[in-house]
């Protein structure tokens, strides 16, 4: 049998959060369903909270990577920005109805770095957005006063979707002026 390498691990790790939660992903759970010693998750991950932070990246990533990672030029950065305001609630939903079942006892810790983690992953969506921005050549940056910077317009549009995300339907209101203004 070949040996059980980190991204399988990582699979099983998410499996197990979806259906039960993050808070019951351990050391021990997942070497017993991947039918491996504790040792070899051990030498994988130095602990718990290093699991549970990679298996919550692993999901965002997975969600996020093919449809927004890697954006093209050239493209419309609104229909860019329609496409992930209507694609981040529900995965943020997704991501509370299954992975935060029993986040109570999550230690501390673990869930302080999980937190440190999203906001991470959040910067690095900002970035992209911003980034798509470049892409879009139809946009009007000369007529741009010099402080709504690609940057700031991302920042806008991510506090927008992240609010879509608790109930907040203002969105497509934000993204009807932006195309107004910016083409």
């Amino acid at each position: 049998m070949a040996p059980i390498t980190r991204q399988t691990l990582l699979e099983e790790a998410c499996a197990i959060a979806s259906e039960h939660g993050i808070a019951a992903l351990t050391i021990r759970g997942l070497a017993t369903r991947c039918g491996v010693s504790v040792g070899t998750v051990y030498r994988h991950f130095a602990n718990k909270s290093e699991l549970s932070v990679a298996a919550i990246e692993s999901f965002f990533r997975y969600q996020f990577f093919g449809d927004f990672c890697n954006p093209e030029g050239p493209l419309n950065f609104v229909e860019f920005c329609r496409h992930m305001a209507t694609r981040v609630p529900t995965v943020i939903d997704e991501f509370r109805t299954h992975w935060l079942k029993g986040i109570e006892a999550l230690p501390a810790d673990e869930l302080d770095a999980s937190l440190v983690r999203e906001e991470q992953m959040f910067a690095h969506i900002r970035h992209g957005l911003a980034y798509a921005f470049s892409l879009d050549p139809d946009i009007r940056t000369d007529a741009l006063p010099p402080d709504v910077t690609p940057d700031a317009i991302a920042g806008l549009v991510l506090s927008a979707v992240r609010n879509a995300a608790k109930g907040d339907d203002s969105t497509e209101a934000l993204l009807f002026c932006l195309e107004k203004a910016l083409y």
